[in-house]
């Protein structure tokens, strides 16, 4: 008899626990839905503001000009960013957000760089941005169009969600 109710007791265990996991999965599932949704409709709309709206709103520097690349005392590869234009309009840049880079063509395209950095010091117009590769700063570096930066969608709280639930 006690090995029979044993066997029930891990029985019902093992259900309680497969139930547990499909609820996670299915709350990860949702998660991650919700998340490419918001990625996706920052993304839309940040494109279809235009660069001089996001400029006047002070989510976004253009030009700009990339000056000086160094390791700073944390071993991270950072470059300067100066803006040129619109030094009088106030910005919302701050330590620790993620930003992007692009250019801009002759015709009015935009063109973001495939990565994302991360604003380590600003000053008035002056910005240090964390880069993620030296291939990042090649990038930026080697540019034939005027560079621009802008504030990007911030990952942190669905990075931190993901984490929790794995």
């Amino acid at each position: 008899m006690y090995f029979i109710n044993r066997k029930r007791i891990i029985m019902n265990q093992h259900s309680s626990v497969s139930t547990i996991i499909n609820k996670l999965q299915r709350k990860e599932l949702l998660l991650r839905m919700e998340y490419n949704y918001e990625k996706e409709t920052f993304k839309q709309q940040t494109e279809a503001m235009g660069i001089g709206r996001k400029v006047k709103r002070g989510m976004c520097w253009y030009p700009v000009s990339a000056g000086r690349s160094y390791y700073n005392s944390l071993n991270q590869l950072v470059v300067d960013i100066e803006r040129q234009e619109d030094k009088e309009i106030e910005h919302v840049f701050e330590f620790g957000r993620p930003v992007c880079f692009f250019t801009q063509d002759g015709s009015g395209g935009l063109h973001y760089f495939n990565f994302t950095a991360t604003v380590n010091y600003v000053e008035e117009d002056r910005m240090v941005i964390v880069l993620p590769s030296a291939d990042a700063l090649l990038s930026i570096q080697s540019t034939e169009h005027p560079l621009g930066v802008q504030l990007y969608f911030d990952e942190t709280s669905y990075r931190l969600m993901f984490e929790a639930l794995g």
